[in-house]
């Protein structure tokens, strides 16, 4: 994959917490990264392009809930996908909870 992040990616493992916006179909992953403009899931399912996901995961201080639209997925391992999550609705609070991870990175 090439480079065409607008912002710098910081490391982070926690569990996450998905569904699929329109059905409603859920799921589990881990986080393999964070930025404030997304975030990179690791997951044995292959998350579908362009479509809406409702994300819940815990940062140092708070949880977190979002709206993300997967920009990318591409298999790592055989049965292991990383997904590039878009965050499109997120709350103030839950920004600056991410934003205040990464500065202190």
């Amino acid at each position: 994959m090439d480079e065409r992040r607008s912002y710098k990616r910081y490391c982070l493992i926690v569990s996450v917490k998905y569904s699929y916006n329109a059905s409603r179909t859920k799921g589990s992953a881990k986080t393999k990264n964070i930025s404030n403009g997304g975030i990179c899931l690791t997951s044995h399912q292959k998350l579908l392009l362009n479509h809406l996901v409702d994300l819940e995961f815990s940062m140092p201080r708070k949880k977190i809930k979002v709206l993300g639209k997967v920009v990318w997925s591409e298999e790592s391992l055989p049965h292991l996908y990383e997904n590039g999550i878009e965050f499109v609705d997120i709350e103030e609070s839950d920004k600056k909870e991410i934003s205040n991870y990464i500065n202190t990175r």
